[in-house]
């Protein structure tokens, strides 16, 4: 140990020494002063909060949705941790219905609410991916309904309140304060898929906010200062032209801060009366009886089951479903009108996504009863098919509906 260093523990050691001498160190002057400075005591009654009320009404109302792409395998004390994804909903009626977003529940196969520690399972009773919108079905939830607000009624620099679950419902029920900075906002939504996989992009009015809507917000509420639900939230631009919740990891040379987006709740209302309309009591929704698979009858015609990475199935510019690669002369489906390259999505209101979903519908088909069919007919789909052109995305086309009477 070097002579400096010695001095130094020397030094030390005596304070040390000196500390615990009796009188050594006299009493701090300002010690009466210090204690005050560090015993005060807040009276909560005297704190101007304006928002207390309304956030304490709005918190009532709104749960986590927890999104999972297939059937949960775990025990109940693990279901949470399973989950695929989640976001964010609020109860809108007493019987247990939750008005979330349409792309929180795309793709989902299995859906659960969860709130202050509980969990429960939820039914997707309808998707409205025009407006973004879904309505989901939990049994036995017990909460607070919102009381819903007039969207229509909104100013510029209201008050806005964002409650929703960010990142993980380990966040749930974040509360985050702003104003309404814009009414009207002219937005192309989320990409969206109707019924059949195919592509959907709409526009919606819309109302800003700086407010942070942070990703699993979606599908929470937006409140006003009265604590009434007036909006979903839905977005948040991250850059100009960059409409979307959780986009990847990138360099940002433009960053936009503030800027969060929410759909109207007026635009909500048709949604949730046809839902509560329908809605008859029942704790479970009923479960569709399974259909014995067998051959039925033939309508003559080839098809293709359109895989996930066929070119323009990959970007969603042709729906899910069967290609009809060839059609018999004087077939049940030429009579009908059916021609090849159209895609079959639909009979007698079963989807048909694949050859698994056709077999389950053919036994109900007969000769006796006519088929009524949706078939999405696009120009140049069979070029790409047979590999003679190189394009991969075809422009919009239309749904046709046909009746097919079997021989």
């Amino acid at each position: 140990m070097t002579t400096v260093w010695k001095r130094a523990l020397t030094l030390a050691l005596a304070c040390v020494m000196l500390l615990g001498i009796p009188g050594a160190v006299a009493e701090n002057p300002r010690a009466a002063e210090i204690d005050e400075l560090l015993s005060a005591q807040t009276d909560t009654s005297l704190m101007a909060a304006p928002l207390l009320e309304p956030v304490q009404k709005g918190l009532q109302s709104v749960v986590s949705v927890a999104v999972f792409l297939g059937e949960p395998a775990g025990k109940e004390y693990t279901l949470m941790d399973e989950m695929d994804g989640v976001a964010s909903g609020t109860v809108v009626s007493p019987w247990g219905h939750v008005l979330t977003n349409s792309h929180v529940v795309q793709n989902g196969y299995f859906f659960a609410i969860y709130w202050d520690g509980k969990f429960t399972t939820a039914y997707l009773m309808e998707d409205d991916p025009d407006n973004d919108l879904a309505m989901l079905y939990a049994p036995g939830l017990k909460l607070p309904h919102a009381e819903i607000g007039n969207s229509d009624s909104l100013r510029i620099g209201d008050w806005a309140i964002v409650i929703g679950s960010p990142a993980s419902h380990y966040f749930d029920r974040s509360v985050t304060i702003g104003v309404i900075s814009g009414l009207n906002r002219e937005i192309e939504g989320l990409p969206q898929e109707d019924a059949y996989g195919l592509d959907l992009t709409s526009t919606q009015l819309m109302i800003q906010t700086d407010a942070a809507i942070n990703p699993g917000m979606s599908g929470g509420g937006l409140f006003n200062s009265l604590g009434q639900l007036v909006g979903v939230p839905a977005l948040k631009i991250y850059e100009l032209g960059d409409e979307q919740e959780n986009p990847e990891a990138k360099k940002n040379d433009n960053p936009i801060d503030n800027v969060g987006l929410c759909v109207p709740i007026k635009s909500a209302l048709p949604l949730i009366r046809r839902v509560l309309e329908a809605y008859d009591g029942l704790d479970v929704p009923p479960t569709p009886p399974e259909v014995q698979e067998f051959e039925g009858p033939s309508f003559g015609v080839m098809l293709y089951e359109i895989e996930p990475n066929f070119p323009p199935r990959e970007n969603r510019s042709v729906p899910r479903g069967l290609l009809i690669e060839k059609v018999e002369k004087d077939s049940p489906a030429a009579k009908a009108g059916i021609k090849q390259g159209d895609i079959l999505v639909e009979i007698d209101g079963n989807i048909i996504a694949g050859y698994d979903d056709l077999e389950r519908v053919m036994p109900s088909l007969s000769a006796e009863n006519p088929a009524m069919m949706k078939v999405y007919r696009v120009r140049g789909i069979m070029d790409i098919y047979f590999g003679m052109s190189k394009e991969t995305y075809l422009q919009r086309s239309e749904y046709l509906d046909v009746v097919v009477n079997f021989e």
